[in-house]
């Protein structure tokens, strides 16, 4: 598990995140709403591979989570399942 804060899980119990199991859900809502010292470290404990993987297959990231995923797994835009939703906005 990495170390990082879980303010961004206040609506949860955070004693019952599987950092295995519940990987979309933890890189989704850490990019979206967590430091950027956190997000590193998730990416480094999923590794860029998965997290490019959990990512882009995410239709319902939020319009900057995309941009700074796109930045940060160096990754085409046009990958990103969200993309697509956000191109009518």
């Amino acid at each position: 598990m990495p170390d990082i804060g879980l303010y961004a899980f206040w609506d949860i119990d955070k004693t019952k995140l599987n950092f295995s199991q519940d990987k979309y859900f933890i890189l989704s809502r850490i990019l979206e709403r967590g430091t950027l010292d956190d997000i590193l470290k998730t990416i480094s404990f999923y590794g860029i591979k998965e997290a490019k993987k959990v990512l882009t297959s995410n239709k319902y990231l939020t319009r900057q989570a995309m941009y700074l995923a796109h930045v940060l797994l160096n990754t085409p835009i046009e990958h990103f399942s969200a993309y697509a939703a956000h191109q009518h906005d």
